[in-house]
């Protein structure tokens, strides 16, 4: 594994995920460390076009989970191979106490590494309010994924 980049330069989290904008909905980085990243995302500021009834539906927590895993496996990786496609292969024990996610409320999305080596992980995540960590979990699951060779990058 590569040293983590310190808090002070902790990139954006555009220039380590494969996705153009405005996809990318995870905001910033708000704490990683070995086998861990927090990453702050707020519904509706990026997202609005999926709004239901003034909010995001919850299973958008599942895309926000996997771009927390995306983000943490760019910071792994070496410079050259920031950015590579990686897929979800799994989603297992997934646990939703909500119905949406409320515009403009920051949520705060953990990802915790299981298991796993270069290509192939699994992490616990979750997602919670930035404003009641303690409340619990609106959104958690073990995911699975895995990071296609080289060769197969598009």
């Amino acid at each position: 594994m590569n040293p983590l980049p310190s808090p002070t330069t902790w990139p954006d989290p555009r220039t380590l995920l494969p996705h153009d904008a405005p996809l990318v909905f995870i905001e910033r980085i708000v704490e990683a460390g070995e086998g861990t990243i927090a990453c702050r995302v707020v519904p509706g500021t990026i997202d609005a076009e999926f709004a239901e009834d003034g909010a995001i539906p919850a299973t958008m927590g599942v895309e926000y989970m996997a771009q927390a895993i995306g983000v943490y496996a760019s910071l792994q990786a070496e410079p050259g191979r920031r950015r590579d496609i990686g897929y979800v292969i799994s989603v297992r024990d997934l646990s939703v106490s909500v119905t949406g996610f409320e515009l403009g409320r920051p949520l705060i999305v953990r990802a915790r590494w299981q298991w796993g080596q270069d290509r192939l992980g699994r992490f616990l995540v979750s997602v919670e309010r930035e404003d009641a960590p303690d409340g619990g979990p609106l959104t958690s699951a073990v995911m699975s994924v895995y990071r296609p060779p080289p060769e197969e990058q598009p």
